[in-house]
């Protein structure tokens, strides 16, 4: 059986359980699309992940997560498993107990295959099934952003979707719309595309940077400057689609906020673009 996770360079899939991205989340991740054994988009990955470390103070060695991460592509490609998704864990490793970081900082490398989830190509084909969720996000402006190891607003709010949602967008403490449990979300309105502002929380999608820039240098489209997102902006939008590295780009097709029942088409925006990644990123 091919290798499926590295620590450190090692073939393992056991922690120590003094490590503190298990007991504090005190660590980052990126999850990075392989598309016949190419990580797509990876130098943008390699840049956020260094540089939300430094916000952290956690040493990143990137050199070491590069080589160790085509040494687990190279031993999935070996199994003629070249399709897949790369999650990448960075931890500020052990230190005892207490909140205190150690001192030195001795950073734990985790590097896992996943396979990729299902009825993908159906979702972004046909468009899914969101709900506005009832949990907040929590607001931090010096974590926001961060693709951080603390996910419990996320895990509070995927549990409301159930079997008959795809996902779930989650507001702010004021209400705002800020992203999905798992994605970034974006809205056209008169062919003008928006997205919400991350400056007090969120998490700032490879992807939608990629879409963002993309998107700029089309004639036809005019982009806004990242922004509050009301609940009646959605109502309002011809289009909304949602986004991240795996995924790619899904369109909805009905949204559910509280007794209202909204019903899109994916549009010309939301299509130009898929095409643009399936051209340029070959998902």
């Amino acid at each position: 059986m091919a290798v499926s996770m590295l620590i450190n360079g090692r073939e393992s899939d056991t922690l120590p359980a003094s490590d503190r991205g298990l007991l504090y989340g005190d660590g980052l991740f990126e999850t990075v699309r392989i598309r016949e054994s190419r990580p797509l988009l990876w130098s943008a990955h390699l840049q956020r992940l260094e540089r939300d470390a430094a916000r952290l103070g956690i040493p990143c060695p990137l050199s070491l997560i590069d080589e160790e991460s085509r040494q687990l592509l190279q031993a999935m490609s070996d199994t003629d498993q070249r399709e897949g998704i790369l999650k990448i864990i960075l931890t500020r490793g052990s230190g005892g107990r207490g909140y205190a970081p150690p001192d030195p900082v001795q950073a734990r490398r985790i590097i896992q295959w996943h396979d990729l989830p299902p009825q993908m190509a159906e979702r972004a084909t046909q468009g899914i099934r969101v709900r506005i969720c009832e949990h907040p996000l929590s607001e931090n402006p010096r974590l926001a952003g961060i693709k951080h190891l603390n996910r419990l607003d996320q895990v509070l709010a995927s549990a409301e979707l159930g079997s008959d949602f795809d996902e779930g967008l989650m507001c702010d403490q004021q209400g705002w719309i800020i992203e999905g449990c798992k994605s970034n979300l974006f809205l056209v309105r008169d062919r003008q595309l928006h997205t919400p502002s991350l400056e007090r929380s969120g998490v700032a999608g490879v992807m939608r940077a990629w879409l963002l820039e993309q998107a700029r240098a089309l004639p036809d489209i005019a982009v806004q400057t990242p922004g509050v997102v009301s609940r009646s902006a959605l109502h309002e939008a011809d289009e909304l689609f949602v986004c991240n590295s795996v995924i790619g780009l899904w369109p909805l097709r009905e949204l559910q906020d509280g007794e209202h029942l909204l019903r899109f088409d994916p549009g010309p925006v939301s299509r130009t673009l898929q095409r643009l990644a399936d051209d340029r990123l070959l998902l």
